[in-house]
């Protein structure tokens, strides 16, 4: 009898071995009874594949591990777009925002709430023109929601110059009562005038950089303004935002051209001659356009205003060239002297190895 022997499995006496639970098994009787038992090929292939088949149940295990992770973490999908993740980043940001806005307000109101309550409140007086340089200088709170408020801003120098005073009293009783006294009493009077002078000083760099533009925009606009206020004044300053290169003169155009909308040209040039009080071409152009359109005669003021205009801007165009010139000259004199101690180092360098000087 041919066969092919592909492996034994086990031999008995009289009795047949069980294929221990694999299956699939032959046997062969070969005398004095004993059978042998072996694998038939198919088994066998199985047998080889064994490893493949632990590999494959290894990553099903992964993969529902994985799945139950992501339904425990509220993951909706691992495969997510690059749009839906973008969404779902935008919102996140907007709401951590959101969250830091919302703790920036309540601390500050419960800042303003205890400085009020206590009796140390901005001065009525004050008030309206310390809001006017807030909104001119666009002090906003943390987060830049919005613009601080007098109080605020003034709950907030009180709190650091508290600050301030316990530090210099820790200072004069832990270290020297004399620089204590002076981290004090410097300090609060710092904190108290050094926030306004900065902002005074935002305030005026913002103005000089309006007064700089503000006499393009008028000879772009004056005849229009001269022709009785047929041409709406937000299409006429329209014409000019195209043109405007400041950021600051972008803005009060954009704002003049948001109050003319809004309440028309006669109540606007109040509006904004109110909000930009401290530019005079500004708030004397917007009394002339109030004059106007309630009925004067202001043709020939409106033509002395653009000499005025004229005048001002060549003015400023030589002061402006008059600095660059000295700035050139005193570059100029700088190569120079750079230039003559060069040559000097040299000749006191080279001259002695060369024997030019002999006696």
């Amino acid at each position: 009898m041919n066969f092919r022997f592909n492996g034994v499995l086990a031999s008995a006496v009289n009795d047949r071995v069980s294929s221990y639970g694999i299956g699939s098994t032959n046997d062969i009787s070969v005398g004095d009874g004993f059978k042998y038992e072996y694998f038939n090929p198919t088994t066998l292939r199985l047998l080889n594949n064994y490893g493949l088949i632990k590999i494959g149940v290894a990553i099903l295990l992964i993969i529902l591990a994985l799945l139950i992770i992501k339904n425990m973490m509220g993951i909706r999908s691992i495969f997510t777009s690059k749009a839906v993740r973008t969404e779902v980043d935008n919102y996140n940001s907007l709401r951590d925002r959101d969250s830091r806005i919302l703790k920036a307000n309540k601390f500050i109101r419960g800042i303003t709430n205890l400085v009020t309550n206590s009796g140390l409140r901005v001065n009525p007086s004050y008030k309206e023109y310390f809001q006017y340089n807030l909104d001119r200088a666009n002090v906003r709170i943390p987060g830049g929601s919005r613009i601080f408020t007098p109080d605020e801003f003034n709950s907030l120098k009180v709190l650091c110059i508290c600050l301030d005073i316990i530090v210099g009293l820790l200072v004069a009783y832990f270290m020297s009562p004399f620089f204590g006294m002076i981290i004090a009493v410097i300090g609060s009077i710092a904190i108290n005038a050094l926030p306004m002078m900065i902002i005074r000083r935002i305030v005026a760099s913002k103005d000089n950089e309006i007064r700089e533009d503000f006499p393009d925009l008028y000879l772009m606009i004056h005849y229009e303004i001269m022709s009785g206020g047929k041409t709406p004044l937000a299409k006429a300053f329209s014409s000019y935002r195209r043109v405007a290169n400041s950021v600051e003169m972008l803005k009060f155009v954009d704002t003049s051209i948001n109050m003319f909308e809004t309440y028309g040209d006669e109540e606007a040039s109040t509006r904004i001659a109110k909000i930009y009080r401290e530019i005079p071409e500004v708030t004397r152009l917007m009394r002339l356009i109030n004059q106007l359109h309630t009925g004067g005669d202001v043709k020939k003021e409106l033509n002395g205003f653009r000499e005025q205009i004229i005048k001002d801007k060549k003015y400023r165009l030589e002061v402006k060239m008059n600095k660059l010139i000295a700035r050139a000259k005193m570059s100029f004199y700088l190569t120079y002297a750079i230039l003559a101690q060069a040559i000097v180092s040299a000749m006191a360098l080279f001259f002695p190895r060369m024997d030019v000087i002999k006696f």
